[in-house]
């Protein structure tokens, strides 16, 4: 008896080293010439191992575009169909009638990513159907259809390592008629998207404006405005950013840069555009995070899905920006493609960004990867939530490197519409990162300074939890802490562990540390810098009266102070200090983080003086007690402190 039977929707992840043609070409990069001498975010210099580009190609790739109807919630398919002809299936059929093999290779699959498979058969018997490496005997999943079963699907996973294409391999008794074979990228829900399918401003509750003519750190020339409808409007089923010649200021020329309210952590980020022509404009799709939490740029990272320079035609652009792979540096992660007559047509400008590598796409295209190699944030800050960014820009170190022709203006990007969708965590993690060992302890009074080596992960490694007698004491991105809440004379455990991206914890050895006994100092009475309990502030210097003082204290540092009171009551806390400029600011606490008082230290004028400042009375309890006095804002010269009973 035939059956004809559909295997629907069999959705797998494929994680291969190096199964895509073109993978191991060059980056294509800009002479000197190309640019001035101040380069700006955008500009194509450089390369690093973390990243792999694709040649420039024209037209499509293996796998066709499609729309499909987007909907909310549930699996979306992202317009990505790669119908495989029937007759790609090699057919060894048995010649002893035994067991037929029909064998059919996937081409077109990309590392890391997650496909459904539906596969039409007409079948006299029962087969089993495998997927399996055609470069070794691996098997990735294999299931069974019985004659009388109408559908067939299963969810599966593998990861291979090393570069093995993945094949489907249909066995079976009797003969097998394939009749249809089709192969369909998948991504999680829909998370935001605005189809412009409206009119007047943008959505207010899915864009902002960032606004402002400084020349938003490249020297560009034009004023962004806010929700001017001459710059940004929606009409006609399209998001309409101009650039116009027009005089706000100092700035000759206005635009729009409006960004998502919403942030972004992993996912598919679409933008169907129409981007504009003409020397002088330099239209961008990119992304920023949210916060500076490795620090201001470069560190905390930038994605530009999307630019391109108008005296540079045709030419589109994508690239990353992070601490240690920056313009800058001259050895950004970049790539570019040629599109001809960019500025008449749409096209997709698209990113995929999970935990372990960020892919670049044009018209599904994939022509830049960005990997997460584990070394440290300073090598891959995307971890936290960006926002996206569009906007034209004029002129410009990059931009208008070649001028402006205002002939080009009104210059306009059209946008049909932007997608982000999720994406699931499609690479199966289980190796846990390296075991941490405590090299260093160093140890004054109650006070313990720790260290460890690195953990190295295969992807990267998120935090480390320290513990104290085998309990969680503190998480710290960092490889060293100091702790000051210790008690004096006692024996402590301590360990740490690391956490990669993927929550695999490694393993942790123990460290035994005695604590010292504690010389506390008896007030009311002055603190010289030289006598402090612990200096986590820098080196002591000494004035050509032999005052000593510590130098420029920054933002973050902190002195620790012993101290024995008398009797309870209330104390004011004076310092004695120099700043010719900035204004300073000091927090008292104590080691558990208790705050005492706060006090604001003013420039003491350009002369040089030294100044001493008080604090209002605040409460102390007699007692032996460790003391902080946290720089919460630096930039000035201590020389001692005070601590005085109120009157």
């Amino acid at each position: 008896m035939n059956k004809i039977i559909v295997v629907g929707l069999l959705v797998f992840v494929i994680m291969l080293t190096a199964c895509k043609d073109g993978q191991d070409g060059d980056l294509q990069t800009m002479t000197d010439s190309d640019v001035a001498d101040e380069i700006p975010s955008g500009e194509d210099t450089g390369t690093d191992s973390q990243a792999q580009t694709n040649e420039s190609q024209d037209g499509l790739s293996d796998f066709e575009v499609i729309r499909h109807d987007v909907q909310e919630g549930g699996a979306v398919v992202i317009g990505l169909t790669n119908e495989l002809q029937v007759d790609q299936f090699t057919v060894e059929p048995s010649t002893d009638g035994g067991i037929n093999t029909y064998v059919c290779p996937l081409p077109g699959i990309e590392e890391k990513k997650t496909y459904a498979l539906e596969l039409g058969l007409n079948l006299e018997s029962d087969a089993i159907i495998t997927l399996s490496s055609s470069m070794s005997d691996e098997v990735y999943f294999e299931w069974t259809y019985e004659v009388g079963l109408s559908t067939l699907s299963d969810t599966f996973v593998f990861v291979t390592t090393s570069d093995m294409l993945p094949q489907l391999v249909i066995t079976s008794e009797g003969d097998v008629s394939i009749t249809s074979v089709s192969l369909v990228r998948v991504v999680g829900e829909l998370k935001l998207k605005d189809e412009f399918d409206y009119e007047g401003l943008p959505d207010d509750t899915i864009w902002t404006y960032e606004t402002g003519g400084n020349g938003w750190g490249n020297g560009e020339l034009q004023y962004y405005t806010g929700s001017d409808l001459d710059n940004v409007s929606v009409g006609d089923g399209y998001l309409h950013i101009t650039a116009l010649e027009e005089r706000i200021d100092n700035n000759f020329y206005t635009s729009t840069r409006m960004r998502s309210i919403d942030d972004i952590t992993y996912g598919r980020v679409e933008v169907m555009a129409q981007i504009p022509g003409g020397v002088g404009t330099w239209p961008a799709i990119w992304m920023l995070p949210v916060t500076d939490r490795y620090g201001a740029w470069p560190k905390s990272g930038e994605i530009d899905i999307m630019e391109h320079v108008g005296y540079d035609m045709d030419i589109v652009h994508g690239s990353i920006h992070t601490g240690a792979f920056n313009w800058r540096e001259g050895n950004h992660p970049t790539s570019q493609m040629t599109i001809p007559k960019v500025d008449a047509t749409f096209h997709l400008y698209a990113i995929e960004w999970t935990k372990y590598q960020i892919d670049f796409y044009i018209d599904n295209n994939l022509y830049l990867t960005f990997t997460n190699d584990g070394v440290d944030y300073s090598h891959w800050p995307y971890t936290d939530g960006f926002y996206l960014i569009l906007n034209i820009a004029v002129g410009g170190a990059w931009g208008g490197a070649n001028g402006i022709d205002d002939s080009a203006f009104p210059a306009q990007m059209l946008v049909d519409y932007v997608r982000i969708y999720t994406l699931e965590d499609e690479v199966v993690d289980t190796v846990k990162p390296s075991e941490v060992i405590i090299t260093s302890a160093v140890v004054e009074g109650a006070i313990v300074s720790l260290e460890w080596e690195q953990s190295s992960d295969n992807y990267l490694v998120d935090y480390y939890n320290v513990y104290k007698d085998s309990e969680l004491y503190k998480t710290t991105t960092d490889t060293s802490l100091l702790i000051y809440d210790l008690e004096a004379g006692e024996n402590y455990t301590f360990s740490v562990e690391a956490i990669d991206i993927a929550g695999n914890v490694s393993d942790r050895t123990p460290f035994s540390i005695d604590t010292q006994a504690i010389d506390y100092m008896l007030i009311p009475g002055d603190i010289e810098v030289d006598q402090v309990y612990y200096n986590e502030a820098g080196d002591i210097e000494f004035t050509d009266d032999n005052i000593s003082y510590l130098n420029w204290l920054d933002d973050g540092e902190m002195l620790i102070y012993a101290v024995d009171i008398p009797s309870s009551g209330d104390y004011i806390l004076e310092v004695s200090y120099q700043s010719k400029i900035l204004k300073g600011m000091i927090t008292l606490s104590d080691q558990y983080g208790l705050s005492y008082t706060t006090l604001e230290l003013p420039s003491t004028g350009s002369s040089g003086d030294w100044a001493v400042l008080g604090t209002e009375a605040f409460y102390l309890e007699k007692g032996k007690k460790v003391l902080i006095l946290g720089i919460d804002k630096g930039g000035f010269k201590l020389d001692k402190i005070s601590l005085i009973e109120a009157n």
